[in-house]
Formats: C-alpha cells, sequence, structure tokens
C-alpha cells in the first residue's frame, strides 16, 4: 500500500490587535425631530435623512438619519444613489455630541 501524505497550511498570523482609538459620539437630527447617534472613532461631519414616501411607519415617511459620513461629498454621493432609488434624501449637518 502506498502512504498518503497530506499536505497542511501554515497557520495564519493573527492580525496585530488594534490600539484603543478614542471614541467619540455624534449626533443628527432628523426631518421626523429625532436625534440619530453613532460612536465612532472617525470624524463624522455629516449624515443623510432617508424618507421612504411607500413606507407605513410615520418617522420613515418624514425622513430619519441613517447614515453618517466623515465628508459632505461622500453624503452627497450616497445621498444622490438613494434618490435614484426612489427615496428622499437629504444631507444633514451632523456634530459631536455635548
Amino acid at each position: 500500500m502506498s502512504e498518503t501524505t497530506t499536505a497542511t497550511k501554515p497557520a495564519a498570523a493573527k492580525a496585530p490587535a488594534k490600539k484603543d482609538a478614542p471614541k467619540f459620539v455624534y449626533v443628527a437630527t432628523g426631518r421626523c425631530g429625532k436625534e440619530a447617534r453613532r460612536t465612532s472613532d472617525k470624524v463624522f461631519t455629516h449624515a443623510v435623512d432617508l424618507a421612504d414616501p411607500d413606507a407605513t411607519r410615520e418617522d420613515d415617511k418624514v425622513g430619519k438619519v441613517v447614515r453618517f459620513f466623515p465628508a459632505k461629498d461622500a453624503a452627497e454621493t450616497w445621498a444622490t444613489t438613494q434618490r435614484e432609488a426612489g427615496y428622499n434624501a437629504k444631507v444633514v449637518p451632523a456634530k459631536p455630541a455635548s
């Protein structure tokens, strides 16, 4: 009988542990009047308020903040794709929570 050998993969190197970056809380207010909060180690300056004309919940129809972005142009780009999909998207400012 012939011996069958199986080649084994070397163990994958572990990713270096992430340093504890400081976390910040950001807020933005949607057209429905509710504040949305996000915690991140990135700086957010803008958010997108999204309204769905076919939604059943009032907050979703009027518009609420759904995503935060580090730059206005990134928020505008995403809002444009949502408008093309039939939603009413508006870019709103985001600020650090006090």
